[in-house]
C-alpha cells in the first residue's frame, strides 16, 4: 500500500512520490511563509521540508484542496496505534472545507484501524478559531504544548 493517497469525490486512489511531490512543495512554501518568523535560520527550506515529508510521512491529498501529512504512533499507556498529524495545509482554492478534512480523517481511521487521530493548530492563522471548530465537530482538547 502506498503512503500517498488522493481522496477525491468519495474515491480513494494511490499516488506515486513524483505525483504528490508538487503538492507537498506547494504546502511547504506556505509553511515557510508562516513559520519563518518563529524559526529563522533553523527552518528547513521548502525543498528540504518536502524531501523530509516524502521520506517520513504518509500524505493524503484531499479534493486537491488540502494536504494532510501524518505518522503513526502510540500513547505510552495504550496498545493501540494512533494517527498523528504532522501537517495540514490548504493548498487549493476549491470548495472543500475543514469538514471535508475531518470526514477524511474518519476514513483514515477506518482504513488503518486506529482508534484516534491527533491534530494540532501550530501553523493555523487563527489557532483559537481552529481549536473551536475542532471542538464543535467532536474534537477533544487533551493537552497544551508550550515552547520555551
Amino acid at each position: 500500500m502506498s503512503r500517498f493517497l488522493r481522496f477525491e469525490q468519495g474515491e480513494i486512489s494511490y499516488l506515486s512520490p513524483e505525483e504528490i511531490e508538487p503538492f507537498v512543495l506547494k504546502a511547504m512554501k506556505k509553511y515557510e511563509r508562516r513559520l519563518q518568523p518563529d524559526y529563522g535560520r533553523d527552518l528547513l527550506s521548502p525543498e528540504e521540508a518536502t524531501e523530509v515529508a516524502l521520506k517520513e510521512q504518509h500524505i493524503v491529498l484531499i479534493e486537491d484542496d488540502y494536504l494532510l501529512g501524518f505518522t503513526f504512533g502510540s500513547e505510552f499507556f495504550s496498545k493501540g496505534k494512533v494517527i498523528q498529524e504532522a501537517f495540514l495545509m490548504r493548498i487549493g482554492t476549491g470548495h472543500s472545507s475543514l469538514l471535508t478534512v475531518l470526514s477524511s480523517i474518519k476514513v483514515l481511521k477506518t482504513i488503518y484501524k486506529v482508534a484516534h487521530c491527533y491534530v494540532g493548530t501550530r501553523a493555523a492563522t487563527n489557532q483559537s478559531a481552529l481549536r473551536r471548530l475542532y471542538r464543535r465537530y467532536g474534537g477533544q482538547e487533551l493537552l497544551t504544548v508550550m515552547r520555551f
